[in-house]
């Protein structure tokens, strides 16, 4: 069973740090996803809204990349801290993340991908 979401907005007023975490974690809802039966394929805009939410462990047909990372102690507690603080998992908390990187340095990543696609072109022609 789902832990539900804490509810920081009625205790605002009390104190700036509720009222802080109350905006932070005040997101609407998302929309439940319609089941899918094992074995069947999911219709495409199911999926493309999964995949956009986030919301694909246990749907039927629908996958996201995954990773297994070991974190330094103090990383991992920041992660644990602050996806608490935000009121999400520690998977949306570094897809955040990386996605504010990502904003950061688009010119960085284009580079990169750029040397990476040199380099298995390269290994191709050998």
């Amino acid at each position: 069973m789902a832990k539900a979401k804490r509810d920081f907005t009625a205790a605002g007023s009390l104190n700036p740090v509720y009222q802080t975490i109350g905006n932070a974690t005040a997101d609407t809802e998302a929309q439940p996803l319609p089941r899918i039966k094992r074995g069947e394929t999911p219709p495409p805009e199911v999926e493309k809204a999964a995949k956009n939410t986030g919301r694909t462990q246990g749907r039927a047909g629908i996958k996201m990349p995954r990773i297994n990372a070991a974190l330094l102690p103090d990383n991992f507690q920041y992660v644990k801290t602050m996806s608490r603080l935000r009121g999400e998992s520690y998977s949306s908390f570094i897809n955040f993340v990386l996605s504010l990187h990502k904003q950061e340095h688009p010119e960085l990543y284009q580079r990169a991908k750029s040397i990476i696609d040199e380099m298995d072109s390269e290994l191709v022609e050998e």
